[in-house]
């Protein structure tokens, strides 16, 4: 017969230190939480939520008129993942019809739309809800969240949100930026940015035209074999050279799926989980490749050379683009339907900066003008990942002026400044070194953690301690010079002020999957709401007591007996 916590009901008011609360029970405290952002990361904790928590509530504010983030932002000819696609799928929704091997930001969309939908995700969200700015209050051990909403395509309205625990989940690739060029705006015909592309500028508006396209960065490989097939000129400007890659060497960039292959992988979940394991493998055992002068560095290079060798005729086109930095320091691209484009008659190179834009084209560093019916600068985004809105923690400080000349986190997920405060995916990030989305399902879970323990042992604040941030951040500059991120050339893992290379996590992917898997509660600053720390064990009971009917053997399970103690107790039997 199970006890029951009316039994203590007499001895409260001669101890009222001890709260009225059983352990680990969620009915003890309500959470509430705030999500900035319904992209990959703000979809995968809505889920997180739903499935692990209770007795929290949760709110997404969007700044969108739907989920998606930067796959509903960027609608450039020819945007798409360069992570295989079946590797940019959650754990929990594998997706049996992706078409090809690197998928569209369409197809991309589309899978995060089901996903929302099989799983009732948008209840939570509040769309063409953009947050302005976030500040702690102290007092109440609170956020308060300042949201610009414009509701049915009126006009904008400014209201005030409050949660326990913000989650800044924005994303890095969303806040993109013009190039600094002189004479920018002078330009008199079609001026685009690859991340602010017009949905209704497509094929027809640029075909015969004669376009320049600036930049050799991810989206600038998709943008050029796509508009390249339909203009009468286009002239590409490159400043650093390129490794192309195979992400995968089974699969070109442009593979398609069977549809064999697709109604294998819908009839059997077996097939799709190998299938999706044979490549997380892959891209996570090339990680020794990452370190400089090993072994796997130079065969990787000396392999990548002969590549390029065989796919660039023109040789001044090889000279170009073959780097003369490691494999690795600046991303990794599979771009060989960019390669076979700019190697068209209609296609010249350029291996030099622009200098200045004109009324009616560009001017390189070589000083020659080319003319241009429109410019694409395929130039990226502010990578610095500092905020686009103030967000106030303790003291008054503001994480955008601490991360205006350099950004770092603890793990990549908290601030000593910021309480009950976390990041996905912040600096140093894994942005190269593995499997993104296991990151991503492990930053997701280090946030779950958070919560529940804020929830269980009543929190008012925690936060990471500022000497445990600088011991992290010693360690990580400590372990990039052995890499290839501290090789020189240009990339957005730099911090291009300083130099100090910031934006990447140097380790594997597993191995920060490895460290986020447990949180180190002893590095952080951890504020009670009662006096004793320990009063949110209550009066002895646990939730398995009470109510009758419960399972209180939960601990003796057939797993724990040692399988050598049967096969001697086995041996026993049979020798009397």
């Amino acid at each position: 017969m199970s006890a029951s916590p009316n039994l203590y009901e007499n001895f409260r008011s001669e101890c009222p230190q001890i709260p009225d609360v059983v352990l680990n029970d969620p009915a003890n405290r309500g959470i509430k939480v705030i999500i900035i952002g319904a992209g990959v990361g703000g979809i995968l904790h809505s889920y997180n939520i739903d499935k692990q928590c209770s007795n929290v509530q949760y709110t997404v504010y969007e700044k969108n008129s739907d989920v998606g983030g930067t796959w509903f932002e960027n609608r450039y000819p020819g945007c798409a993942c360069d992570v295989p696609s079946h590797n940019y799928s959650y754990h929990f929704a594998p997706n049996p019809h992706w078409p090809k091997f690197l998928s569209s930001r369409e197809d991309i969309w589309a899978y995060l739309d089901r996903v929302c939908n099989v799983f009732n995700l948008r209840r939570n969200m509040k769309f063409e809800s953009e947050v302005i700015e976030a500040r702690w209050d102290d007092a109440l051990a609170i956020w308060r969240v300042k949201i610009r909403q414009t509701i049915d395509g009126g006009s904008p309205q400014e209201i005030e949100d409050t949660c326990n625990v913000l989650w800044y989940s924005t994303g890095l690739l969303n806040k993109w930026k013009w190039p600094e060029v002189e004479g920018l705006g002078d330009f008199k015909g079609k001026l685009m940015h690859s991340a602010s592309w017009p949905e209704e500028y497509g094929q027809e508006s640029w075909k015969g035209q004669k376009v320049v396209v600036i930049g050799s960065g991810a989206s600038s490989l998709q943008i050029v074999p796509s508009m390249q097939p339909h203009v009468s000129h286009m002239d590409v400007f490159v400043r650093t050279g390129i490794w192309f890659a195979p992400l995968v060497e089974e699969y070109e960039a442009d593979y398609v799926y069977s549809e064999a292959e697709r109604a294998a992988f819908i009839k059997d979940p077996l097939e799709i989980q190998e299938h999706i394991k044979m490549m997380e493998q892959k891209l996570n055992e090339a990680y020794p490749a990452l370190w400089m002068k090993s072994d796997m560095q130079k065969g990787l290079r000396s392999h990548l050379e002969k590549v390029l060798d065989q796919q660039f005729q023109d040789k001044r086109l090889l000279k170009g683009y073959l780097p003369n930095f490691s494999v690795g320091c600046r991303r990794i691209t599979p771009g060989f339907p960019y390669i076979r484009a700019v190697q068209q008659e209609n296609v010249n190179v350029h291996f030099t900066h622009v200098t200045k834009i004109v009324p009616t084209g560009v001017i390189g560093a070589d000083g020659v003008l080319r003319e241009a019916d429109t410019i694409v600068c395929a130039t990226g985004f502010d990578t610095t990942y500092r905020p686009r809105f103030p967000i106030i923690g303790k003291y008054g400080r503001n994480l955008q002026e601490k991360w205006n000349e350099e950004a770092t986190a603890y793990f990549g997920v908290a601030d000593p400044d910021m309480p009950n405060f976390i990041i996905h995916g912040g600096p140093p990030g894994p942005l190269q070194n593995g499997s993104p989305m296991g990151v991503f399902h492990a930053l997701s879970s280090y946030g779950i953690q958070m919560i529940q323990k804020l929830q269980n042992e009543n929190i008012r604040s925690l936060r990471p301690t500022a000497s445990a941030l600088r011991a992290f951040d010693d360690y990580i500059q400590a372990l990039v010079p052995h890499t290839v991120f501290s090789d020189d050339c240009r990339s957005w893992y730099r911090n291009n002020k300083t130099g100090k290379v910031t934006n990447i996590y140097p380790g594997s992917a597993l191995h920060l999957m490895e460290m986020l898997e447990r949180p180190r509660w002893e590095d952080y600053e951890i504020e009670y709401w009662n006096e004793n720390r320990f009063s949110f064990m209550g009066w002895g009971y646990v939730k398995g007591l009470k109510e009758p009917g419960n399972d209180l053997t939960y601990y003796l399970t057939p797993d724990k007996i040692d399988p050598a103690w049967v096969r001697a107790v086995m041996e026993i039997e049979t020798n009397e």
